[in-house]
């Protein structure tokens, strides 16, 4: 059976417009901080404390721990989201990771980390890996996707390393957050 072309392989040509995060792409992004952030929030104050970054967004965590009121609860959330959004993404990342490998075992992750390689070389398997994992979207993937491809057209290895790693954080948080 023939593999069905893919959309980038149909139109080779880039504009800077496919590139661009969309209004609704970046609160998505927010939102997903928000869901990281309130898993790290609930682990212990003593596994807070051994996370690896800066203070205040260990100070941020730990007052979560603190509040028994719900609303005041989800505007720390909201707050922890909005500090996250701020890190670089090497840090979101080491954050993303760290809940990551707290949620999974190292067979699963691996398992998890798997849809990576499936995903870049097959558009079905995205489908897939938005039925498996509920808070994925195709939408977030297939720019990263666009990212990648585009990297490998131009020769831009760095654009193509970073969508991976882009790639990769997406995969670890939708499976933290499904």
């Amino acid at each position: 059976m023939a593999k069905k072309p893919r959309w980038y392989d149909q139109n080779p040509e880039f504009d800077d417009y496919d590139l661009e995060l969309s209004k609704t792409e970046k609160k998505k992004a927010l939102h997903r901080l928000q869901g990281i952030g309130e898993k790290l929030g609930n682990l212990s104050p003593k596994q807070i404390k051994k996370l690896d970054t800066v203070d205040f967004v260990i100070e941020e965590l730990l007052a979560l721990s603190t509040i028994s009121s719900k609303p005041a609860q989800n505007r720390q959330i909201g707050r922890i989201g909005k500090v996250l959004g701020r890190l670089e993404s090497d840090e979101v990342v080491s954050l993303t990771r760290a809940i990551f490998e707290k949620t999974y075992s190292p067979e699963q992750q691996a398992k998890v980390l798997s849809w990576i390689d499936r995903m870049v070389s097959d558009d079905d398997q995205v489908k897939l890996f938005v039925k498996h994992f509920t808070a994925a979207e195709i939408n977030s993937i297939n720019q990263q996707l666009i990212w990648f491809e585009h990297g490998k057209q131009t020769g831009d290895e760095g654009l193509s390393a970073a969508a991976l790693e882009s790639l990769e954080c997406y995969v670890m948080q939708v499976a933290v957050l499904s």
